[in-house]
C-alpha cells in the first residue's frame, strides 16, 4: 500500500526542512546578524584625512614612538560601515584584491609599528586595539595582523595570523612542553570568533638572552579572553618593534581592518 501523501501545512505556517539525502553538501550557515556576506569592495569610499592613498608604498611618523607603513590604504578614522568599532583614536586599513597595493616585495603590508628599535635587556609594554572587517577569505599562505619583529633575526619572533579560516599563533621561539614531552599547540580560535568584532591586545616583552613574551588577546568590550600566548627564559632576539595592521603573501580578496589606542611603553 503507497504511503499516505504528507500533511500540507497550515496556513502562515513554514512547512519542515526536507532532510538531506546521503552525499548532499552541507549548507551555508547565514551570516551573523551586521556581517557582510562577501569581501568588502575596492576601491573604498574614504571618509577620513588619507595618509596612504594606495598607490604606492610609502612610510612615516604618525606619532613621537609610533610609525607606519603602507602598501595599501590608510586613512585616519573607522570606515568599516556596519560595523560596532571600539576604538577612540582609530585608523583605517584597506588592502585591494590581488595585482593591487603590492610593496616592493610582490605583498600587500599595511602596518603601525613601534619604534625606534629595541635592545638586549629592556622590557617594553605593548598595547593597541584592533577590528578585522569580516567574511574574508583565507589561505595557507601566511596573513599576519600582529608580529613581534626582530631585526637581529631578520623576520618575526612571534605572529598572529589568519590561516586557513582561524586565527593562529605563530612562533620562532622554543615551543612549550607539555606533561607527555610533546610540544604544545599554538593557540588559535575559528575565525568567526575574531573578525566583527574589537579586539584588545596586550603584549609584555624582554628582549635579548633570557627573555620573555606574554600576549594576550581580549574581546575589548567584554573582555572575553580569546588567545593567549606565554613563553619565559628564552633569546628574543633584539632590536624589535611591535607590527599590526595587515600584511600578507596571498591574496584572495579585497581586505579591512581598524587599527588604534596605540600604548607603548618601556618599562
Amino acid at each position: 500500500m503507497a504511503a499516505p501523501p504528507p500533511i500540507p501545512p497550515r496556513p502562515n505556517e513554514a512547512a519542515p526542512p526536507i532532510p538531506p539525502r546521503p552525499g548532499d553538501a552541507a549548507p551555508h550557515p547565514p551570516p551573523s546578524p551586521g556581517h557582510p556576506a562577501h569581501p568588502p569592495a575596492y576601491p573604498p569610499v574614504v571618509v577620513g584625512r588619507l595618509i596612504a592613498d594606495g598607490t604606492e608604498a610609502k612610510s612615516g611618523v604618525l606619532v613621537r614612538g609610533v610609525k607606519w607603513q603602507a602598501s595599501g590604504i590608510l586613512e585616519e578614522g573607522a570606515n568599516l560601515p556596519g560595523q560596532d568599532v571600539r576604538i577612540r583614536r582609530p585608523l583605517t586599513i584597506h588592502l585591494g584584491p590581488s595585482g593591487s597595493c603590492i610593496d616592493g616585495k610582490g605583498r600587500q603590508r599595511t602596518e603601525i609599528l613601534s619604534w625606534p628599535p629595541t635592545a638586549a635587556g629592556e622590557t617594553w609594554l605593548y598595547k593597541w586595539n584592533f577590528h578585522l572587517g569580516p567574511s574574508i577569505p583565507s589561505s595557507s599562505k601566511f596573513f599576519h595582523m600582529t608580529q613581534l619583529f626582530s631585526r637581529e633575526q631578520g623576520g618575526f619572533v612571534v605572529a598572529l595570523g589568519l590561516v586557513n579560516g582561524k586565527i593562529k599563533i605563530s612562533s620562532q621561539l622554543p615551543p612549550l612542553i607539555g606533561p607527555d614531552g610533546a610540544p604544545v599547540p599554538q593557540p588559535e580560535v575559528p575565525v568567526e570568533r575574531y573578525w566583527g568584532r574589537t579586539t584588545y591586545h596586550r603584549m609584555v616583552v624582554r628582549w635579548g638572552p633570557g627573555g620573555s613574551v606574554d600576549y594576550t588577546v581580549q574581546d575589548a568590550a567584554t573582555l572575553e579572553p580569546l588567545l593567549q600566548y606565554r613563553v619565559a627564559d628564552v633569546h628574543v632576539p633584539a632590536g624589535g618593534s611591535v607590527k599590526c595592521g595587515l600584511y600578507r603573501a596571498h591574496v584572495c580578496s579585497a581586505a579591512q581592518a581598524v587599527v588604534g589606542d596605540f600604548d607603548f611603553v618601556r618599562r
